[in-house]
């Protein structure tokens, strides 16, 4: 597979705007700090980033990631104040079940698929481990 799930659902976005591989360069720029810091400085043009870890995203820096969000997306901040009141406030982005969860494993099998990637494995049960997280919840 190529990339991990913020990479996959950024090249999913792009292919399903008419956007094919080639058409943009993904590059590495490294963690979510290094990624967030790369945005700000404007060395970069956009970035995946997965919620909730994501640093600008916490809620002391909301009106630094508002208006970063108005001045990438070019639009008056009370826009991007509404999508981020929607998409990281009301739908608390942060799951609450922690257990892999194999319908969606092969959900995002079928979208590797879907963007060109090859040798996606198709049983995913034998991966699927989730005894450090069952015996964490039991207490």
């Amino acid at each position: 597979m190529r990339g991990g799930a913020d990479t996959t659902a950024l090249r999913l976005l792009l292919n399903e705007n008419g956007l094919k591989d080639g058409d943009y360069n993904i590059i590495q720029v490294g963690a979510l700090a290094e990624r967030t810091a790369a945005l700000k400085a404007g060395t970069i043009l956009g970035t995946a980033q997965i919620e909730p870890q994501a640093s600008a995203l916490k809620p002391q820096n909301r009106d630094e990631t508002v208006a970063m969000m108005a001045k990438t997306m070019n639009v008056d901040a009370k826009f991007s104040a509404n999508a981020y009141e929607r998409h990281f406030v009301k739908s608390k982005t942060a799951p609450l079940d922690l257990r892999v969860d194999a319908e969606l494993m092969a959900l995002n099998a079928d979208l590797q698929r879907k963007i060109g990637a090859e040798n996606v494995p198709t049983d995913f049960a034998k991966y699927i481990d989730n005894s450090v997280v069952e015996k964490a919840m039991a207490g």
